[in-house]
């Protein structure tokens, strides 16, 4: 991406630094979906799909920067380091992997507070339900998507939306001219209001 074609700076909403402010390490603000599936499903094979699937979402392949001093709320820049193992995990239901078990094992997971140096999702893959079948728990953080926006990035996620093309990723982040510039704007903005 061209230098003089930096991505508009996305910023945080009010309801989101609620969210990060509210949170605590044994209450952190996140939510999850658990999917059951009638089948055995390899890790592996769940890591392949989700890695091309989370390019038609953006947002996860972006984490929060905190901005100096003066530059407004935390942005929202692509995480050049990302990488989907990060984000994917495995672990066995407890015995007799029937549903109470599955959401024991699910609730473990949605609880565990997600890394803010990365994106802020994870899929853990529970392995041994009864009926032979497996179970995807999702878990976003509230940032990310509320309740009818995690529906919507589920859907994205599950039903395999196309890929779309790589453009420029990751992208720069902001300089600090550019963000004091941005919160400057908003200001006048917020004053002439």
């Amino acid at each position: 991406m061209p230098e003089n074609q930096r991505r508009p700076i996305e910023r945080t909403s009010p309801n989101d630094l609620m969210a990060l402010a509210a949170e605590s390490a044994a209450a952190p603000m996140q939510v999850a979906a658990i999917l059951v599936l009638d089948r055995p499903v390899a890790l592996a094979a769940v890591r392949d799909a989700l890695a091309d699937r989370v390019r038609t979402v953006p947002r996860l392949r972006q984490r929060l920067q905190t901005a100096p001093l003066g530059c407004g709320r935390p942005v929202w820049v692509d995480d050049g380091g990302f990488a989907i193992d990060r984000h994917i995990a495995g672990r066995p239901c407890p015995a007799p992997g029937d549903e109470a078990a599955m959401l024991g094992a699910a609730a473990a997971a949605a609880v565990h507070p997600l890394p803010r140096d990365h994106p802020l999702w994870s899929v853990t893959m529970i392995s041994g339900l009864s009926g032979d079948r497996s179970a995807l728990v999702l878990v976003l953080h509230h940032v990310v998507a509320d309740g009818i926006g995690g529906l919507a990035l589920l859907t994205r996620l599950v039903d395999g939306a196309h890929a779309v093309p790589e453009k420029g990723f990751p992208a720069p982040s902001p300089t600090f001219r550019d963000l004091l510039g941005d919160a400057t704007a908003m200001r006048i903005r917020a004053l002439r209001r």
